[in-house]
């Protein structure tokens, strides 16, 4: 480990401790992003460990006296009455820390698909408690410093923040947010020792030399002092937004960082990226701070229907969502076509039609149904030699694509119309399949033309178009189901 890199993790460490954000998760994301892990070294775990400890100690060093001086005085007051409120939430944590904890990991592990779904819960914690109102309690009982200490146990789950997780049931308990805050940082401090601790003992037993890892004294020098002063930082601040109640922040923070996967109804004449941009400039500007979004399967601008948008660390599920099966309603020109196969432009060739019954497009249609090689349109986003088909098309040149692989599940007539000689087609496919390639082929096949008139993706995977927001009403719906900054001041 570099001393970059130990500026980095100890500035995740000290900063993510205690801000509701799950220190644990970030450290997840960086290690995966950047290729790096604090975790496997013993030296810097332990060292960046004891800074946010001391980090704590600095900022509450007034409360600490007040306490040890109560103890020391050999009689129930309310200092000691308060240890005893620290010593009960960490009963559970140990339970857990001492017997489970390996158990936790080696089931749950720190995989992004865990870090993403924590986060998420660490959100609607957030949340619930911001908007959660019960009756204020004068002091934190016995009974509230074990349910609080409950939710520390709980958050050995990686990606479920500690500090979020205690605050946000605390608050839900009753509990001011002053006093609150404080226990919640005072009661911290043991279980970040003990795991210290745990991790010194696991190391006796295998071997210093196996887990200290290479690391020079000046990048764990880095590592501490980072870790100190913005754990410091971090913890002056959290009390102080707790106060103010503001935690609301936070819910939408680890709610974009964990991603969500939602559908929108894309319009008519919009390419798939307009419509992508146009959602990323209203989720950006509503919440005050860029937002990472990407969409699985691209839309042709003719079509409309479900394109499904990730945010977050769930743009990682992009290439799954994109294998997922895809439904389609296709309207049907017979007995004429256009260079592109739809209506992007204009006919460019007619063919009799007289001979096309109901019967015989039933019985070429079965030859479309299963696995087949489909050549995709030259109009299409196709890369060839680094540029796209549609790209080299427009510029006037002739493109000649391979055919793919792709799997059609089933194809369904659900009007056929032999005065106009349009057909209308339910299509279940997988990915990469093209209706308006299937539109040509099946033209072809009939000893005529066809092209697309309108095509509507009615279902992705699990999405269907019931389940898509409202285009027009995208800014509606992000304002409806995350306040802004602007309103959150009011508040």
């Amino acid at each position: 480990m570099d001393t970059l890199q130990a500026f980095l993790l100890g500035l995740i460490q000290g900063l993510t401790e205690y801000l509701p954000v799950s220190s644990s998760g970030h450290l997840t994301i960086v290690s995966n992003l950047f290729g790096i892990n604090g975790e496997d070294n013993l030296t810097f775990t332990v060292a960046v460990h004891v800074a946010t400890v001391l980090s704590t100690l600095a900022i509450f060093w007034k409360q600490v006296v007040w306490i040890f001086k109560d103890l020391f005085k050999f009689q129930w007051n309310e200092g000691t009455r308060y240890a005893a409120c620290i010593v009960v939430s960490m009963i559970p944590v140990g339970i857990v820390g001492v017997f489970f904890k390996d158990y936790v990991e080696e089931i749950f592990g720190s995989g992004l698909f865990i870090v993403g779904c924590m986060l998420l819960l660490t959100a609607l914690l957030l949340a619930f408690s911001y908007y959660a109102h019960p009756r204020q309690k004068e002091k934190i009982g016995f009974f509230d410093a074990l349910v609080i200490g409950l939710a520390q146990a709980c958050a050995v789950m990686p990606g479920l923040s500690r500090s979020g997780s205690t605050i946000a049931t605390g608050l839900l308990l009753g509990n001011k947010k002053e006093s609150l805050a404080q226990f919640s940082f005072l009661m911290v401090i043991p279980p970040i020792l003990g795991e210290a601790l745990l991790d010194v003992m696991k190391a006796s037993k295998e071997g210093f030399a196996s887990v200290a890892g290479d690391i020079s004294a000046t990048a764990l020098i880095v590592g501490f002092i980072t870790a100190f002063v913005f754990g410091c930082l971090a913890c002056k601040w959290m009390v102080d937004i707790v106060k103010k109640g503001k935690l609301i922040y936070f819910a939408i923070y680890c709610a974009i960082k964990a991603g969500e996967i939602f559908a929108i109804d894309k319009p008519y004449k919009m390419t798939s990226f307009g419509a992508l941009a146009h959602v990323r400039y209203v989720l950006s500007h509503t919440l005050g701070y860029k937002v990472k979004i990407g969409h699985a399967g691209t839309l042709d601008p003719l079509a409309t229907g479900v394109l499904i948008l990730c945010t977050g660390k769930a743009t990682k599920q992009i290439e799954t969502l994109q294998s997922h099966t895809k439904e389609y309603i296709a309207d049907i020109q017979l007995g004429a076509t256009t260079v592109s196969y739809d209506r992007e432009h204009p006919v460019s060739e007619t063919f009799p039609t007289e001979h096309i019954t109901l019967e015989l497009i039933e019985k070429q249609l079965e030859q479309f149904v299963g696995d087949i090689d489909q050549v995709p349109p030259t109009y299409s986003a196709v890369k060839v030699d680094g540029k796209r088909s549609y790209d080299l098309r427009r510029a006037g040149e002739e493109v000649k694509l391979a055919p793919k692989h792709v799997h059609i599940e089933s194809i369904n007539i659900e009007n056929f119309d032999a005065e106009k000689m349009t057909l209308r087609l339910h299509v279940v496919c997988g990915k990469g399949t093209y209706i308006r390639a299937l539109a040509r082929d099946l033209g072809r096949a009939l000893n005529s033309g066809a092209y697309l008139i309108d095509l509507r993706r009615t279902r992705v995977g699990d999405y269907s178009i019931a389940d898509c927001i409202d285009f027009d009403n995208v800014k509606g719906w992000v304002e409806a189901n995350m306040p802004t900054q602007e309103e959150e001041t009011k508040k």
